[in-house]
């Protein structure tokens, strides 16, 4: 007699969650929700029950959550069902684009889909589910590549990402963010660097990309002994090893670097005949030839030194 009960109970609810799904196909183009719209997410807004009590819902809303049991709402128009969901420690729980998340990042407000079955015994619509999407979970770890087309006046300072033949993603970097141009920390971005990765957590719904790390690409060449010409700013000492800070003008700019000259570089005048450091004062022209410091590039670490006033 129990069972039979069981029976007729569960019967009339599936005939009612069928009729709900026939009507729901009548409406659905201009169902709203009234916690929003789920099709805004990229979920539809569907009911389905088979015939062995397996159980497919799309766009349902989070209205509480108890524990690991979602109480939730779908609605169509100004008609709403609601449904219980349970979930388990065999639930399968997915993000909006496919990556998979914890029970305890699902919030209240989300939109879900779901797919289980009946929960054996109740007269309600009551899920116990085997797989949950979370259509508002819009933000996961992701990596992107391009050139940053410019950099964004906040504190600290972003950067707009142009990818080819892609949407542009807004940078976010905070005080943690690791910034490397090539084997280098770097705190700098420019416009026109190339981002060989910028790793983070993107936030789908809003292109928005909290980055953990960025990685620049950074010329190697750059780093190759060459001349260096320019004048003394000042001279630390009068014998080796010294460093000798000195200005000079590359691409139109100023620039000041400061050589390191060590106890073993050949210090010169301008007939390249050995000279002494003591020598050189404020404001004669010298030639340098060194390599810079790939961390720090404003160094020179010298080999030969010039004066060309002696």
């Amino acid at each position: 007699m129990k069972k039979d009960i069981f029976l007729r109970v569960n019967v009339a609810l599936i005939a009612t969650v069928l009729s709900l799904t026939a009507f729901s196909s009548l409406v659905s183009a201009q169902a709203i929700t009234a916690g929003g719209d789920p099709r805004k997410f990229g979920s539809t807004v569907e009911l389905h029950v088979m015939d062995n009590g397996h159980v497919k819902i799309e766009g349902a809303q989070i209205d509480k959550i108890a524990g690991s049991t979602f109480y939730t709402k779908i609605y169509w128009g100004q008609t709403s069902l609601r449904i219980t969901v349970r979930t388990n420690a065999s639930t399968v729980f997915t993000k909006h684009y496919g990556g998979t998340m914890p029970l305890s990042d699902v919030a209240e407000g989300d939109f879900i889909s779901l797919e289980g079955d009946f929960y054996t015994g109740s007269s309600v619509l009551d899920v116990t589910a085997s797989s949950v999407k979370d259509w508002s979970a819009q933000k996961e770890s992701d990596t992107f590549t391009g050139t940053i087309s410019a950099v964004t006046a906040t504190t600290p300072p972003g950067f707009i990402l142009s990818r080819i033949g892609q949407p542009q993603v807004i940078v976010m970097v905070s005080p943690t963010t690791q910034i490397t141009r090539g084997n280098i920390s770097s705190a700098t971005l420019a416009a026109g660097d190339t981002v060989l990765s910028v790793i983070g957590t993107f936030d789908h719904l809003n292109n928005t990309l909290a980055a953990d790390s960025v990685k620049l690409y950074q010329d190697m060449s750059v780093f190759a002994p060459r001349n260096f010409e320019g004048k003394i700013v000042s001279v630390s000492g009068t014998s080796l090893p010294v460093q000798v800070v000195f200005s000079t003008t590359e691409n139109g700019k100023m620039k000041q670097y400061t050589a390191v000259i060590p106890a073993n570089a050949s210090v010169l005048n301008a007939k390249r005949i050995p000279a002494s450091i003591g020598r050189f004062l404020v404001g004669d022209s010298i030639r340098i030839y060194g390599a810079i410091r790939e961390t720090s590039q404003m160094t020179v670490d010298a080999q030969i030194i010039r004066n060309l006033n002696l």
